[in-house]
């Protein structure tokens, strides 16, 4: 706009000397005219001479130029006007050269940050595909795990079940007295019996058979109740075998043992009374280990030596019928134990 505007001021000198021109051009036509038209006139008076004529011609000649140098003067001025103009700038277009200039170096910046934001822009392109290269390999894992986490919540619940079920078999299985049941202990008339074998002699209706099948049974519950309660005997270590289970003390169980069963015979009842005297002992010290550990547990039959309830249980130094009462005390004193034993497991 400041261009076209410049160009119009620039344009203003041929525009005056067109006008001047047309001005100078006119004048003269006037002039001619205005002769023309006044020549007839002068014809047609008789009083009027070629003098008066040039008279008149020459005063209006005359105004005519001092109209021509009227325009001369003021087209003077207008050229002097527009040089001026022309050398001084305008304050709008200073003002509107600065603004461009303004604008030109705000634009510059413009771009510049277009630049860096572009390569911003490219930078956080790259780094958004990594993070979604990133997000799929995280979501593969997640997606493994939980289904790894929803089987094993399958198989916990499965094994919570099975918990259930085992839990509810234990708490059967705890009611239950397993040595009790293994070896039930108690007496038919002056007999003490475990598992229904009576221990004792009174005639010749108990057989030794019988009576060495009863002294393997209690070796066999003895030494559970050791093994379950984790005890070790001081001296002696018995043998369970059956009906022919024995007794030895330790570190002598291959050279010299005792037999816990007989045939009736004379000449093997030392042996036999040496093997029950010992058991005898055996039963004492854990007696004493149980009432160390519990007081509320205490052997009704003190053991003292080769007594209990101060009948001795050789067959050799009792009468049969005292030998079959110290056995059932015997028997008795195994069945507080077993008792015990099981107590303790609860």
């Amino acid at each position: 706009m400041a261009s076209s505007e410049f160009s119009e001021e620039k344009e203003l000198p041929d525009e005056k000397e067109e006008l001047l021109n047309g001005v100078q051009a006119e004048t003269g036509k006037n002039v001619l005219l205005s002769l023309l038209n006044a020549f007839p006139a002068l014809l047609l008076e008789d009083n009027v001479t070629a003098k008066n004529i040039e008279t008149e011609l020459h005063a209006e000649i005359a105004k005519q130029e001092a109209r021509l140098q009227s325009l001369e003067n003021f087209s003077c001025r207008l050229d002097a006007s527009i040089a001026e103009e022309e050398g001084r700038p305008s304050p709008d277009l200073e003002y509107i050269l600065e603004k461009e200039k303004t604008l030109n170096l705000q634009l510059d910046e413009i771009e510049k940050e277009e630049e860096s934001v572009l390569e911003t822009v490219n930078d956080v392109e790259v780094q958004c595909a990594v993070i979604d290269g990133v997000e799929k390999h995280y979501w593969r894992i997640f997606n493994r795990y939980e289904s790894r986490v929803r089987s094993i919540n399958g198989e916990v619940e499965s094994f919570a079940g099975r918990r259930e079920i085992v839990e509810d078999k234990l708490r059967v299985l705890q009611t239950i007295n397993v040595l009790n049941d293994c070896f039930h202990i108690w007496y038919d008339g002056p007999y003490g019996t475990i598992n229904g074998l009576r221990l004792g002699k009174l005639d010749q209706s108990v057989g030794w058979e019988e009576i060495n099948a009863a002294w393997g049974q209690a070796a066999l519950a003895i030494s559970s109740i050791a093994k379950e309660r984790k005890f070790t005997f001081g001296m002696f270590r018995i043998i369970p075998q059956g009906s022919y289970s024995k007794i030895a003390k330790i570190g002598e169980e291959k050279s010299k043992s005792y037999e816990l069963y007989t045939n009736g015979g004379f000449w093997n009842r030392r042996r036999f009374d040496i093997a029950m005297h010992w058991f005898l002992l055996c039963v004492h010290e854990i007696g004493v280990f149980a009432e160390t550990n519990d007081r509320t547990m205490k052997l009704p039959y003190e053991i003292k030596g080769d007594r209990i309830a101060g009948i001795s249980v050789k067959i050799t130094v009792s009468s049969l019928e005292n030998w079959t009462r110290a056995l059932k005390h015997l028997l008795m004193n195994l069945k507080w134990l077993i008792v015990w034993c099981s107590k303790q497991r609860y």
